[in-house]
């Protein structure tokens, strides 16, 4: 008869073990993503020319002057403000519209809805930087220079968002039969009187 305790179970002991370098490899990649933060506040809090030479910065000189002068000198105030307003309403107007655009294409059924899902995938492909240009051009027709507008409007429909979403907005089949009458067929993993081990975005709605 065995007479290992629990505090000697090999099982147990490798997963404290495995436990304790997890916990270390968690430790040290938060240190090594808190470094950038910590080292930011520093610099912000040295004075002026104290990190010129290099090193590291003496935390018997840090101090709010920098700051301060910062503030008289430049409106913080005012682009924090903007950096608010713009956050929000851009949050919330990327929101709305990405989310009815991946809804009436992953819900509605329609003539051209492969060619124009198509379309906005295809957009992704397309870098930024040849962006930049026409939209500026654009939005100096419109008369929106240095104005909420001019970035808001441009960035308010996003391809990646509205594509995702109109490909994971089905949840399970039976949503999508209660809803709009579609039959939700696997992959041919499991049979649809059995319950499936698959996540919910491996439904693919069809019309029935």
């Amino acid at each position: 008869m065995s007479t290992t305790t629990a505090g000697t179970n090999p099982r147990e002991r490798a997963a404290r073990s495995a436990r304790r370098w997890r916990f270390l490899a968690l430790t040290i990649i938060s240190l090594v993503w808190l470094f950038p933060l910590v080292w930011m506040t520093l610099t912000a809090l040295s004075p002026p020319g104290s990190l010129v030479g290099g090193g590291l910065p003496d935390l018997g000189e840090l101090g709010l002057t920098t700051v301060r002068e910062a503030v008289a000198n430049y409106p913080v105030t005012t682009w924090a403000v903007n950096s608010l307003a713009i956050a929000v309403v851009a949050v919330v107007l990327t929101v709305v519209v990405d989310l009815l655009a991946g809804y009436v294409l992953a819900k509605r059924r329609f003539p051209g809805r492969a060619v124009v899902l198509m379309a906005i995938v295809a957009t992704l492909m397309i870098p930024v930087q040849v962006l930049l240009i026409p939209q500026f051009e654009l939005v100096a027709q419109l008369g929106w220079v240095n104005s909420y507008w001019a970035v808001i409007i441009p960035r308010s429909a996003e391809p990646s968002a509205s594509s995702s979403r109109g490909s994971t907005s089905c949840p399970s089949r039976t949503s999508c039969s209660r809803q709009h009458g579609w039959t939700a067929r696997t992959s041919g993993r499991s049979s649809p009187g059995s319950s499936s081990r698959w996540p919910g975005r491996w439904w693919r709605c069809s019309s029935s």
